[in-house]
């Protein structure tokens, strides 16, 4: 998982020292501060793809995702956690749950910050997951929304990540506008919508972050506050 929160630059300047990562070796975690409030088990999925084990043996995935939730004075974090036989699940629990909590002890009582979570994809073979935040600073007229997405190989217990050799060829789709907006805000034209998607692409580095529902990738773009801080694309094809 490639966690890139795109934010306009003038809250990225605010948020400059928001940078250090919670090293907890387990998701319990050793803050003192920290109250986790409830387990939600959102969703289950069982495959009929068998795992080889290393007698030869067949195993069945199954897995399900629960919803953990982190509660501290105005902060409030949904985070899943993967239950089941998938490959590597310590590992991909942890590292789910790190991305998910980065820079949280920078926060102060000034921040309300709220997270939420939204399974997009759940099979035998992809989950996909987009995690949504508004952070807002108490003198601030309006909050800022931030995104990350989680997208896992079931099978394999990898993570899916933009693949660098695409890099070109989505870049040349993007500045040609071979794109089209998912759920467009009300008000706004879809042209200048693409303005600004490809202004702002053009000034990130790093891969696109993206999710997958239906099969189809759906990739989440910075675009400026007034219009919502993010939009969502999916790439057209001919």
């Amino acid at each position: 998982m490639r966690k890139k929160i795109l934010l306009p630059l003038l809250f990225l300047a605010m948020m400059s020292t928001f940078t250090a990562c919670n090293d907890t070796d387990s998701i319990s975690g050793d803050d003192d501060d920290r109250i986790t409030i409830s387990t939600d088990t959102t969703s289950k999925d069982e495959s009929s793809d068998d795992l080889s084990t290393e007698d030869g043996n067949s195993e069945v995935v199954t897995y399900e995702v629960k919803t953990e939730h982190y509660e501290r004075d105005n902060i409030s974090i949904e985070y899943p956690v993967l239950e089941g036989n998938i490959p590597n699940i310590d590992t991909l629990n942890k590292t789910i749950y790190d991305e998910n909590m980065e820079g949280i002890e920078y926060l102060t009582d000034s921040y309300t910050y709220d997270q939420t979570i939204e399974m997009k994809e759940q099979s035998d073979e992809i989950l996909s997951i987009l995690c949504q935040a508004y952070n807002m600073y108490s003198s601030a007229s309006h909050p800022v929304a931030l995104f990350s997405t989680i997208n896992i190989d079931v099978k394999t217990g990898t993570l899916i990540e933009f693949e660098e050799s695409n890099l070109d060829e989505f870049s040349k789709k993007i500045n040609n506008r071979e794109f089209e907006i998912v759920d467009l805000m009300e008000g706004i034209e879809v042209e200048e919508a693409k303005d600004e998607i490809i202004m702002h692409f053009n000034l990130s580095s790093g891969y696109p972050m993206f999710y997958i529902q239906d099969g189809i990738y759906h990739y989440v773009m910075s675009v400026n506050h007034a219009l919502g801080d993010y939009m969502t694309i999916t790439l057209t094809t001919e």
